[in-house]
C-alpha cells in the first residue's frame, strides 16, 4: 500500500524503503549475532537500535552508560563497533587546518 496520491511522494518513499532494506541486509550481513541474522525490522529496532543509557561525558570523550541487568546489550556494544568500522568509509575526511594570515601593517592604513 502507497502512502500518498502523488506519484513522486510515492517514488520517494519506495526509494527510502529500498534504502533502508538495504541498510538493514548489510547490517545483518556486517555485525549481527547470529540470533537476530533473520530479525524482522521492528525487532531490530527495539534490539539494536533503541538501547536504553545514560549518556556521559567525560575527559572529551563520550560514554553509554548501560543496566547492568540488560545482558543482550552487551552483545550488541561489540555489534555496534563491527557496523561502525565497516563503514569507516561513510565518514566524511579530516580536513586540514585553516592557514591563518597576519594582516599586514600597510594595509590597516
Amino acid at each position: 500500500m502507497l502512502p500518498c496520491g502523488a506519484f513522486g511522494a510515492n517514488a520517494a518513499w519506495f526509494r527510502l524503503c529500498t534504502l533502508t532494506y538495504n541498510v538493514l541486509s548489510a547490517m545483518k550481513t556486517v555485525g549481527l549475532p547470529p540470533k537476530l541474522a533473520d530479525a524482522r525490522p521492528k525487532r531490530l529496532r527495539f534490539a539494536v537500535f533503541s538501547i536504553p543509557a545514560k549518556l556521559i561525558s567525560h575527559a572529551r570523550q563520550l560514554f553509554a552508560r548501560v543496566a547492568r541487568v540488560l545482558a543482550d546489550v552487551c552483545e550488541l556494544l561489540p555489534t555496534r563497533r563491527r557496523i561502525l568500522d565497516a563503514c569507516h568509509w561513510l565518514l566524511p575526511p579530516k580536513l586540514p587546518e585553516p592557514i591563518r594570515l597576519k594582516a599586514s601593517p600597510a594595509a590597516s592604513g
